[in-house]
This record gives C-alpha cells, sequence and structure tokens, in this order.
C-alpha cells in the first residue's frame, strides 16, 4: 500500500471495523449491498488506508467482467432459444415424484454448470407447479430440491456460479495461478451426483407435504389479495353484502372493504356498498379473476386509476428477487406501471395478511405479484433484474432459423477452443457476446437492461476490501487467530475450519461477500505457511456456494421460498443433512486428491 499516513495498526483495527460493519449490514438489510459496499470502500479511501486508484483497478479485472459477459449470454440464450420448451419435453411423460426429482435435479444441475441459474429456476418454477397440480403432488416437495439442485451444478465449471470468478479475481490480483475446469469439474460432478441423489430420496421424505397459505381451498395455488373498485354502474351501489351475493362466495371471499381512508376488516354482512369502494378480494389466482371478469360493476385497480395498458393485456405473476430495487418501495413511488407497462392487481406474501390499499404497499424480497401486463411488458420484464417472472409465458421463437444455427456453430466452436486452452476464459465470452450482437439475435437496448451496475459495484468493492484485509496484514491477524485454533490438530481440520468460516458467512449474508472476507485470510494463511493453496481456495469455493441452510443465503433459495409456502425452519430442517454431506464429500476429496 502506498501513501499511508496512520500506524498501521490504526489500519488494521479500522478494516476490522469495516468488514464487521458490512457484515452487520448485510445480516439485518437495513442497507442494499451496494451502499454497504461503497461505503465500505469510501470509508477506507477517507482513512488513507487504501487510495482511489486501488478501486479503480478492481474495476478492470477480467474475472469481474466475465460475470458480467455470462449474464449477458445467459440472458440472450433464455430469450432467443425456447428452453420450455425442451423442459415439457424432459418432464412431460414422467408421473411419479421421484422420477420427475431425478430428471428436474440432474437436468437443471447440467444446465447451472454453464448458465446463470437464476433465469434457470425463474423458468422453472412454472413447470414444477404445474406437474404438481396435474400429479397431485405438493410443490413444497419439489421446489427447494430446485433451487439446491442449481447451486450444486454450478460448481462443475468455473462460469457455473460467480463465487468461482470472484476467487479466481482475487488470485489474479495476487498474482497467483488461477483455479482452471479441471480443478472443478471433478468434484463438482462429485457433489452434484451425491447431493442430487440425497434430495431424490432422505430429501424428498424430510420436506413438508404443505398446502398453500389458502389451505381453506381445494387446491393448492396461492391465496392473493386483490383490489377491485365499484364503479358508478355496478349493482352492487346501494346493496348490503349479502344482497349483492358477496357473503358465501366459492372459493372466494371479501377480506376488507375500504373507503377514503377507513379500512373495514371483517365486512359485516349487512354493511351497504358505495360507488368508489374499494373492495378486497382473497383467494386463488383464477377464481379471483373469474369472479371479477364475471361481475359487472367492479374492476381490477392497483390504485385510484383504471389500468390503461393497450389492447393486448395478459395476466401473469412474478416474484421480487433478492437484492432487487423494487424492495423496500411502495408501488406508486416506483412508478411501477410506468417501468414495466404492467400493474400489479394482487399480492401474495407467504400467507402473511396483507392490509391497505395495493398502490399504498411497500413491496418485499420474495413478494409473488399478480400483474396485468401490456404488449411492453416483455421487453421490459428483466430490466435492472427486478423481477422474474414465474407463470407460463408463451416464449416467441425467433424467425430466423439461420442466424441462430450459425450462432450455435460459432459457440460450439469457441468452447472447444477453450477446452483445448488456445482461448483463454475471456476471450471465449467476448467472442461468443460479439457473435450474439453480430448476428443481431440481441435488441441494442438489452445492452444496457442486461449490465446491473449495481452487482458492478459489488464486486468492485467486495475485491478491493478483500485486498485492503490483505495488504494491510488484517487479513493475517485473523488468519494466525482463527485458523490457528485448527491447525494444530492437522490438514484435515484446517480445511474443516475454512469451510466453517466461509459456510457461517454465506449462509446469513452473501456468497460473494463470503468469499470476499474467507479469501484474504486464507490467502494471508496459505503464504504465512508456504503452503499449495489450490485446496484451501477450492474449499472457499464450494463452502461459499453451500447455500443450503437459509432462505437468504442464495436468491434463488429466496424465489422459491414464497411458491413452495416454506418457512426458515424447511430450510434448516432440509438443509442440514445436505451441507454436512456436502462438507463431507468436499473435505474428504480434498484430502485424497491433495
Amino acid at each position: 500500500m502506498q501513501n499511508l499516513i496512520l500506524d498501521q495498526s490504526i489500519q488494521q483495527w479500522i478494516v476490522i471495523a469495516v468488514v464487521l460493519a458490512v457484515i452487520v449490514g448485510l445480516f439485518f438489510e437495513q442497507w442494499k449491498p451496494p451502499v454497504l459496499f461503497i461505503g465500505a470502500v469510501f470509508i477506507l479511501m477517507v482513512t488513507k488506508v487504501i487510495t482511489p486508484q486501488h478501486f479503480v483497478n478492481s474495476f478492470s479485472n477480467q474475472s469481474l467482467i466475465s460475470i458480467f459477459l455470462l449474464i449477458f449470454i445467459t440472458s440472450s440464450i433464455s430469450d432467443n432459444f425456447n428452453l420450455t420448451y425442451w423442459f415439457d419435453k424432459l418432464f412431460s411423460k414422467t408421473k411419479k415424484p421421484q422420477n420427475f426429482l431425478s430428471r428436474m435435479t440432474f437436468g437443471v444441475a447440467a444446465l447451472s454448470s454453464f448458465m446463470n441459474n437464476t433465469p434457470i429456476v425463474a423458468l422453472m418454477i412454472p413447470h414444477v407447479r404445474e406437474w404438481s397440480k396435474e400429479n397431485n403432488v405438493r410443490p413444497s416437495k419439489l421446489l427447494i430440491p430446485l433451487s439446491y439442485a442449481a447451486s450444486l451444478g454450478g460448481m462443475i465449471t468455473v462460469i457455473g456460479t460467480s463465487t468461482n470468478l470472484v476467487l479466481n479475481g482475487y488470485l489474479e490480483e495476487k498474482g497467483e495461478v488461477m483455479l482452471q475446469v479441471s480443478d472443478f469439474m471433478p468434484l463438482g460432478i462429485l457433489v452434484t451426483i451425491v447431493g442430487c441423489i440425497y434430495l431424490i430420496t432422505i430429501g424428498y421424505k424430510i420436506l413438508p407435504n404443505r398446502l398453500a397459505p389458502n389451505q381453506g381451498y381445494k387446491n393448492d395455488d396461492r391465496q392473493y389479495l386483490v383490489e377491485t373498485l365499484v364503479n358508478e354502474d355496478s349493482d352492487f351501489i346501494g346493496k348490503s353484502i349479502i344482497e349483492a351475493g358477496l357473503r358465501n362466495l366459492k372459493d372466494v371471499y371479501l377480506a376488507q372493504l375500504v373507503r377514503g381512508e377507513k379500512v373495514i376488516a371483517p365486512v359485516p354482512p349487512d354493511k351497504k356498498i358505495e360507488k368508489d369502494d374499494h373492495l378486497f378480494f382473497a383467494g386463488v389466482t383464477e377464481d379471483v379473476v373469474d369472479f371479477v371478469k364475471n361481475h359487472s360493476g367492479i374492476i381490477l385497480i392497483s390504485d385510484e386509476n383504471k389500468y390503461n395498458l393497450g389492447k393486448k393485456v395478459d395476466i401473469v405473476e412474478a416474484i421480487v428477487p433478492a437484492n432487487s430495487g423494487l424492495a423496500g418501495s411502495t408501488v406508486k413511488d416506483y412508478g411501477f406501471r410506468d417501468a414495466f407497462d404492467a400493474a400489479i392487481i394482487g399480492i401474495h406474501r407467504n400467507g402473511e395478511k396483507i392490509f391497505g390499499k395495493i398502490g399504498d404497499l411497500a413491496l418485499q424480497h420474495g413478494d409473488l405479484l399478480l400483474l396485468l401486463v401490456g404488449e411492453q411488458f416483455y421487453k421490459n420484464k428483466n430490466k435492472d433484474r427486478h423481477l422474474y417472472v414465474v407463470s407460463d409465458i408463451d416464449q416467441i421463437d425467433g424467425d430466423n432459423p439461420l442466424k441462430k444455427r450459425s450462432f450455435l456453430i460459432i459457440l460450439g466452436l469457441v468452447l472447444s477452443l477453450m477446452l483445448f486452452n488456445v482461448f483463454s476464459l475471456f476471450m471465449s465470452l467476448l467472442v461468443i457476446v460479439l457473435a450474439l450482437m453480430g448476428l443481431r439475435l440481441v435488441p441494442k437496448q438489452q445492452v444496457s437492461r442486461g449490465t446491473n451496475f449495481s452487482l458492478f459495484v459489488v464486486l468492485a468493492s467486495a475485491l478491493t476490501l478483500g485486498n485492503a484485509m490483505i495488504d494491510t496484514g488484517t487479513a493475517d491477524i485473523i488468519a494466525q487467530q482463527f485458523l490457528g485454533i485448527f491447525v494444530p490438530y492437522g490438514k484435515v481440520a484446517t480445511l474443516i475450519g475454512i469451510f466453517l468460516l466461509t459456510l457461517l458467512l454465506t449462509s446469513f449474508i452473501t456468497n460473494v461477500a463470503a468469499v470476499s472476507i474467507a479469501f484474504p485470510i486464507v490467502y494471508a494463511f496459505v503464504q504465512s505457511q508456504g503452503l499449495v493453496g489450490a485446496p484451501y481456495y477450492l474449499t472457499i469455493a464450494f463452502a461459499a456456494s453451500a447455500s443450503f441452510l437459509t432462505p437468504i443465503s442464495y436468491q434463488t433459495n429466496l424465489m422459491v421460498y414464497g411458491p413452495g409456502s416454506y418457512t426458515f425452519k424447511d430450510f434448516l430442517k432440509a438443509g442440514t443433512p445436505m451441507t454436512l454431506i456436502y462438507a463431507l464429500v468436499v473435505i474428504c476429496y480434498m484430502y485424497w486428491v491433495y
């Protein structure tokens, strides 16, 4: 480090305080990750622990840029190739739950080894729900395995998950030999096979056989709170709830009535209905929508105004994923309709009772939204990665198969060259992106939509923070204190210590943050002991992806949390054996191979 003013011991205390503040902030979710990480870097720059140049240099790291190239490629492949068709082919003839789980877990794991796993899970959720409905199996038996399989498959290759690339970014910064596909693949395939077998057998028995929150209904679709408005033409005006026939509805019930600022819940049977009353109905998706369509004089609304979404309007379901900019904002304040050409007509929040006008509600991570969407929604739905659609939406296959065949040929050629080390990973990804753009398989506006600047800031800031821990000697002190507990008991105990440290971090904060904190500690230990670093760095990578214990440990867990009607305990119950088996395989492999 250059141009340091403070004594090194003071720098170390500053770094420790900043790292602890980031961990606490991530755990309690009071601030968004970009704010936390950029704030941490700012404090380090103000105190002269680092210089601005250190932060700027982090943005030029090839591994970080590779993450964004991968996100762009995955998004483009999803948009141009009808993956849902292949899902249908894979699952349509499967009737037994274990057979379905077998195909799903291994299929998703294979896809996740070279594609971003978040959109894969988003695409798969509606297929799992539909298969569950047709075969009388609860989605709660299948959706956690979907998320876990995506995490397992990501460990088969370097590009399977962002944590592997972030780790390689650190190794590149320190001039170390970066981990290759051959380092990940044998162990990645092993943990995937063992993990999927667990999910198909023991895991299936452990997972809850739970009805959705609306347990009083005949099926297990999710219950939504849907807001309607009584307009001036309604036959309900002047009638009581009983007289209007709203007292004993089939599969739908009147949850509350809002008149001006007054909320009436429960609604008395003799309550008279007035013009401009807001009636809130609860029930399963299809039943609520059918009820509104069959009763003239009430309209679906998300705020005070009628919809104006154009001639073509569809109803879809979408989830608010982790790190979405929608979380914490009300529908009105965000300008949801203008941003997405869609209006929210219902919200499901894991069985929680929601009161008040939808336009005034603050959205949360994991909320399931029932949307009325216009034509532009299909172009804007991935904007800034704020929403993931989980309902079955027909994908329009492009009208230029020649371009797609050409792309597949280029893709196969580039992957072959990368496999034989003719092209580096970065060069291969760059060529694939250029091929997509050159063949015009990606609209120009998607270039900006596919770039998540917030994620870029988080990754670059995390890299800077990790380097500050190493360069100030902070990581060395922590390594001596923490790993010193395990070192006297041998290399296996040390690997267990590294795994436990990373696992604890990844279970309660982000996996990127887990790598950013664990790597400097392990790097300092490896350097001080003069050890071969590969087994220790691989242990960090695999532990950081062991996101099985909590729903907040990885965004795919949060995506299935609502649709599966899960609780925190469900993840702990199913994830604990999974984590123990996974850890045992990883530690044993490291011992035998290295």
